[in-house]
């Protein structure tokens, strides 16, 4: 691409598409002309649905509003002009939310005049068009919402909830949750500003001004009144994190849940319980509605987890409800910034193909390949040149990428001490697909010299063990398969779990990478876990068996190693098992270390060797939840690795062991032979 290539895309970028919510022009859905010669407007682009509503095909057939008068036998009068007319105007605002925005939505003008009318910006029309496609389809309004600064996602949301109320639905009972209580009330206080102007005679009500007043003896709910009469039984509740169980969730039907991300824990309460405790009542029907939306605050907690759930694939099984929503900052009007005159413009441009593959920055505060991932993106010039312009108050790209990120995986990635880089991550999810077999393995016994024999997959849709790929014996090869076994710390069901990781090594002999083919992960008594490890070994051709072994207290304050009882309960039974020889150590052969420590000194060795595979892409995933776990292992404050608080890291420990093990200490793999795995820093060899 050439400079004038870029100025020409630019121009195209910039051009404003035409949006006037009053005549319908530019106004997302589908829409037709509708024509009324003495109507206020005209010509009218209305929704699609609209035209099926009597009232405006009998307008349409009689051409006016004085037409469709004398076609009822009513003597045409100013009055009945303004009956007609005002019929017409209530059938448009319930199908069409931009034009009843613009027209009886008043909002907060944030420049400081007086108040304006709720035109919608271009991502608050992104999203109400979500909202309309869940409406018009009859399904029940879900959806998450992930914030860059500064667009009115929250304002949208509550106002189209108000909609809802004061349109749609009589004794629809909504709610707003925030962080704490006076954040609800500001919300609500959008609402309740678009009541005080808003006309009475669309509610059918005299002139007189509406508002909220006290509900019950609750200071958190609210009903709308017009002099101290309830209107509608439209009732707003608030509720924040430290007092939820103020909201009559019996009754709600709409749900707001605002800054999710930035929830702080009580004893009592989480971000989990807080939404299942008011949602939980929430029937799913059409006109009901459960919204979060949050700026990203770091990854692992409730919102993050949601908007992951919300992002898997349709048929996933573990695919939330919840439509996905993201706006990132360089489609929001403000963030632009013009260029003196065009040669600076032209100038810049110049700057970004030449620096297009350069790294490092030069010039200006982040490299030339992130500014022209930007213009990739969609970003224009200006756009661009704003972002170069913001990036100098920040310190460094992460803070400015935090509060103003360029996709979903940027503002997630930059929120906390992560150690894997997520966009790889996601590429490597996109290797990712359902299990060919979904159950468990199984012999003639649980355990036991038996539980070697006649072992078989037994198919289960609850089953504990995914395989992607069988085991191929065709080949009769040495090395192929490795099996990793982290086993769950503590016998509580409320512990971590345990991980059987299969890797299929095939490819290596062409130069290629290990590829994950089988694991099973779930709750087992550990010498249960012992002989299943053995199993599922076995099936795959008698792979080496690596058992991790790292000592922890429990909770009776013994130190305790899992990994030592599950070696010794199969030893004498499995003999091809990993054997660990720490560097500068003699070990007599009659007293082999087996199994995998984990300790201070490798570690740092085997979690440093998956962020580079990570980085270089150098594995075939298969299974999206270990995923979901890079995603929130981070580096500690006291300088360990580990998942963040309230998530697990099994998935992360057997893929860092296994592939440590088997880039470093394995040949590959090759026709049936005797196989030594080594290492300079760790010798080992099979039994």
């Amino acid at each position: 691409m050439n400079t004038t290539k870029i100025v020409l895309e630019n121009i195209k970028r910039r051009e404003i598409p035409l949006y006037d919510p009053y005549t319908g022009k530019g106004a997302p859905l589908e829409r037709e002309l509708l024509e009324v010669a003495d109507f206020y407007l005209p010509q009218q682009y209305v929704p699609l649905a609209m035209f099926n509503n009597p009232l405006v095909q009998a307008i349409v057939r009689a051409g006016s509003i004085e037409a469709m008068a004398m076609a009822l036998d009513e003597e045409y009068t100013p009055e009945v002009h303004e009956k007609i007319a005002d019929a017409l105007i209530k059938v448009r605002i319930k199908h069409d939310f931009f034009y009843w925005a613009a027209s009886f939505g008043t909002i907060k003008n944030k420049e400081g005049s007086s108040n304006i009318p709720f035109v919608l910006n271009r991502p608050q029309r992104r999203l109400v068009e979500n909202l309309e496609r869940m409406r018009l389809a009859g399904k029940p309004i879900r959806i998450i919402v992930l914030k860059a600064r500064q667009w009115g996602g929250s304002t949208a949301i509550q106002i189209y909830m108000a909609w809802i109320q004061l349109v749609h639905m009589e004794g629809w009972y909504s709610a707003i949750v925030a962080q704490d209580n006076s954040s609800a009330r500001r919300i609500q206080a959008m609402y309740s500003k678009l009541l005080k102007e808003y006309p009475p005679k669309l509610l059918g009500l005299p002139e007189a001004e509406l508002e909220f007043g006290s509900y019950g003896k609750s200071a958190n709910d609210s009903i709308i009144k017009q002099k101290g009469k309830a209107v509608r039984d439209t009732v707003i509740s608030i509720g924040s994190v430290v007092s939820p169980d103020s909201i009559r969730s019996s009754d709600i039907a709409l749900a707001h849940f605002s800054e999710v991300g930035v929830w702080k824990e009580t004893e009592q309460w989480n971000a989990s319980s807080i939404i299942r405790s008011v949602t939980g009542s929430i029937l799913n029907r059409p006109m009901t509605m459960i919204a979060f939306e949050s700026t990203a605050n770091g990854t692992g907690n409730y919102f993050h987890t949601e908007w992951l759930r919300a992002n898997k694939p349709e048929g996933h099984p573990e695919k939330s409800s919840m439509e996905p929503i993201f706006v990132p900052w360089y489609e929001i009007e403000l963030y632009s910034l013009d260029f003196e005159d065009e040669a600076s413009m032209i100038a810049f441009a110049d700057w970004l193909i030449d620096n297009r593959y350069n790294e490092k920055p030069s010039t200006y505060p982040d490299a030339g390949t992130y500014y022209w991932w930007l213009w990739g993106m969609g970003a224009t010039l200006e756009n661009i040149h704003w972002y170069v312009d913001k990036r100098r108050t920040y310190a460094d790209h992460a803070d400015m990428a935090a509060e103003y990120p360029s996709d979903d995986i940027e503002a997630f990635k930059h929120s906390g001490q992560k150690v894997f880089d997520l966009y790889k991550v996601e590429e490597l999810r996109k290797s990712c697909f359902k299990p060919v077999f979904l159950g468990d393995i199984s012999a003639e016994s649980n355990q036991g010299y038996n539980a070697l024999h006649n072992i078989k997959f037994v198919a289960n849709e609850n089953g504990n063990l995914k395989i992607w790929e069988y085991p191929d014996l065709s080949k009769n090869m040495d090395g192929r398969y490795l099996v990793v076994v982290d086993p769950q710390k503590g016998a509580s069901k409320t512990a971590d779990y345990s991980c059987i990781l299969v890797i299929d090594r095939y490819w290596r002999m062409y130069g290629g990478t290990d590829e994950i083919v089988a694991e099973w992960h779930g709750h087992i008594d550990k010498d249960l876990l012992a002989w299943k490890a053995a199993q599922i070994s076995t099936m795959y051709d008698k792979a080496l068996l690596v058992i991790e072994r790292n000592t922890y207290d429990n909770d009776k304050g013994k130190t305790m190693d899992q990994g030592e009882f599950i070696i010794d309960t199969i030893a004498e039974h499995y003999d091809n098992m990993y054997v660990y020889i720490p560097m500068g150590r003699v070990i007599e052969k009659e007293s082999p270390s087996i199994g995998f420590f984990t300790n201070k000194g490798t570690k740092p060795a085997i979690v440093n060797h998956l962020i580079a595979i990570v980085r270089e892409l150098g594995y075939v995933e298969r299974n999206e939840r270990a995923l979901d776990e890079l995603n929130v292992y981070e580096l500690k404050d006291d300088g360990n690795w580990g998942a963040m608080k309230g998530k697990n890291d099994e998935h992360v420990i057997v893929r860092a062991i296994g592939l440590w093990i088997s880039d470093t200490q394995m040949d590959a793999p090759s026709e049936k032979k005797s196989v030594r795995v080594r290492n300079k820093h760790i010798t080992s060899d099979r039994l």
